[in-house]
């Protein structure tokens, strides 16, 4: 799956009410303490999934918001975009291991791309 695709979850088919909104803000707090100060120590994968299910919570609760109400609303926005940042720069970095330019490219290119296919489920569906 493609970190755009990842980025930005399903589209809104409508536009959530306040409860619900509060609510995934809640979820998405709670979601990002845990991956801060988790109960246990969680391996990098477990760290990356846990920022991966994040990510639609987020476009759920701040897709159409301004910066500013994003900066309000979760105080946490700099540490997480710095962690999403992170997570991106480690998946280029996987396509483009022990490839040659042009196979890198081509991964890094797969990955970054928006998939206009539909069909199949994908976990994002579930979410």
């Amino acid at each position: 799956m493609n970190m755009v695709k990842r980025i930005m979850g399903r589209p809104r088919q409508e536009e959530c009410s306040p409860q619900d909104n509060a609510l995934g803000l809640m979820h998405l707090r709670r979601l990002f303490s845990e991956l801060c100060h988790p109960p246990r120590h969680m391996t990098q994968k477990e760290q990356e999934d846990k920022l991966y299910m994040m990510l639609p919570v987020f476009n759920r609760v701040f897709g159409n918001a301004s910066s500013s109400t994003m900066t309000e609303k979760f105080q946490d926005l700099l540490q997480f975009t710095t962690q999403v940042s992170r997570l991106m720069v480690t998946e280029i970095r996987r396509r483009a291991s022990n490839k040659s330019t042009e196979a890198a490219s081509r991964a890094i290119v797969q990955f970054l791309e928006v998939n206009q296919r539909r069909g199949g489920v994908t976990w994002l569906d579930v979410c």
